[in-house]
């Protein structure tokens, strides 16, 4: 059953919300994502664990999301603990294991960290903005909508047809790595996570925020503050 109205749905954010310097993270060896054999799109993981060599440490180590070089929703096993304590739903997780080819430990050599997981939605909702280019596929569902070149900003953010929203916790967009979720799960995250490496941005909020140009005086600063301002760190502000 449907819970809430449209205007509680947030995108989870783990690239604005810190500098990936700052924590742990390296690169994606495997892609355990299948592919739409009528369109090609990225579909649910197959059986196997996601494998992510790590280049480096940050000067906090491992935090509740690992940075990786394929953007994916990474996250620590206490995290994953707290959302089933709380009944959240609409999600399926999925192991990552760690190695480094980088570090001191020896290329290849397993270290010690914290057990993270892939956080794969289980649901998936269709957009209204911005607008579908072409119908879904009538195999897997993905569409491809008209989203502007990257880097450029979403002057009304993201919409979202709410009669293709089961309800779910966590959600997301077919063949797309948007992962969206409910008030009540940010609620949950932030309440005991605060939002130093993960934030939530609103669905008509996200990628809002100008786009960087000097010509328009903007200064790295100055910018930085500029996109906070569209951050959710605390749960007040939601």
């Amino acid at each position: 059953m449907k819970h809430q109205d449209m205007s509680n749905f947030y995108v989870i954010d783990t690239v604005h919300a810190a500098d990936k310097r700052l924590f742990a993270g390296g690169q994606v060896l495997n892609d355990n994502f299948g592919k739409c054999a009528k369109c090609g799109s990225r579909r649910l993981p197959e059986q196997g664990s996601f494998l992510v060599s790590l280049d480096h440490l940050g000067r906090r180590g491992f935090v509740e999301h690992l940075w990786n070089s394929d953007g994916l929703p990474i996250f620590r096993e206490d995290l994953f603990a707290l959302w089933k304590s709380h009944g959240l739903s609409g999600y399926d997780r999925w192991p990552v294991t760690i190695t480094s080819s980088h570090m001191k430990t020896g290329r290849g050599s397993p270290i010690s960290a914290p057990n993270y997981y892939v956080l794969v939605a289980a649901a998936t909702v269709i957009l209204t903005m911005p607008p579908r280019r072409e119908p879904p596929c009538d195999e897997c569902g993905a569409a491809t909508y008209a989203f502007p070149p990257v880097g450029s900003h979403l002057p009304h953010g993201i919409q979202i047809d709410e009669s293709s929203w089961d309800g779910s916790d966590f959600f997301s967009v077919a063949g797309y790595n948007f992962l969206f979720c409910s008030r009540r799960a940010a609620e949950v995250t932030l309440m005991n996570s605060p939002g130093r490496h993960i934030t939530f941005i609103r669905h008509e909020n996200y990628r809002r925020w100008e786009d960087f140009d000097v010509r328009k005086g903007w200064t790295a600063k100055a910018y930085e503050q500029h996109v906070e301002g569209f951050l959710i760190r605390d749960i007040k502000d939601l």
